[in-house]
């Protein structure tokens, strides 16, 4: 944890974000660049909030990153920094109004 907050982790391996459709494109671009000068890092995972999709970026060496996705709540994805499989029906259990992932309006 950082020193002045402990809201802040400053050697983190594997990073979640929830998109929202405001955000949703520099989660996905400007801020994975940035994480990628954290050296600790070594993958984020991407997790939708209408639809259930889940994307992941693990990194194998300095400059190759692996992506892999998981569409559908009868679908897993593998986080591979701690070693650890997930369902999708786990992680959207709670998620009401949780559209079809083939729904065009869903994001």
């Amino acid at each position: 944890m950082h020193e002045k907050s402990n809201a802040v982790v400053t050697n983190p391996c594997l990073i979640i974000e929830v998109l929202s459709e405001s955000t949703k494109e520099y989660d996905s671009n400007a801020k994975f660049e940035g994480y990628r000068s954290i050296p600790s890092f070594k993958e984020y995972v991407l997790v939708w909030q209408t639809i259930p999709k889940v994307q992941s970026w693990y990194k194998e060496a300095d400059d190759l990153w692996r992506i892999s996705s998981a569409f559908g709540l009868d679908k897993s994805i593998q986080l591979y920094s701690i070693d650890c499989e997930i369902a999708l029906k786990d992680i959207y259990k709670r998620v009401k109004n949780l559209k079809d992932k083939d729904d065009p309006y869903a994001f």
